[in-house]
């Protein structure tokens, strides 16, 4: 499959509706760092609570749960504008499908 010129990219991203290749980098490593700050605070709570019995805890596991949210929600915004940007991509030119 040959890839697509510099005027292809030019065209397809410069009409707004999607993402540059460097606003692409920039949502994959988001989602990539949120991903991993997540497997982290999820070991934690489970170190804390399950295997070190810390109930008394309650704040620290209140704060992070909140941290939690906020990311898991940041990740679902950043994967649903993704989502959009290879919906559009592949509905406007299909011969650079991605699948």
């Amino acid at each position: 499959m040959n890839m697509p010129s510099n005027r292809f990219y030019e065209k397809v991203f410069t009409n707004g509706l999607l993402l540059t290749p460097e606003e692409e980098k920039i949502i994959f490593t988001q989602i990539r760092k949120n991903t991993l700050v997540v497997d982290d605070y999820i070991t934690r709570l489970d170190l804390i609570v399950n295997k070190e019995g810390h109930h008394k805890h309650e704040q620290f596991v209140n704060r992070i749960r909140e941290r939690l949210e906020v990311l898991m929600e940041e990740n679902d915004t950043f994967r649903k504008v993704y989502w959009r940007h290879v919906q559009l991509f592949e509905l406007s030119y299909p011969e650079f499908s991605l699948f």
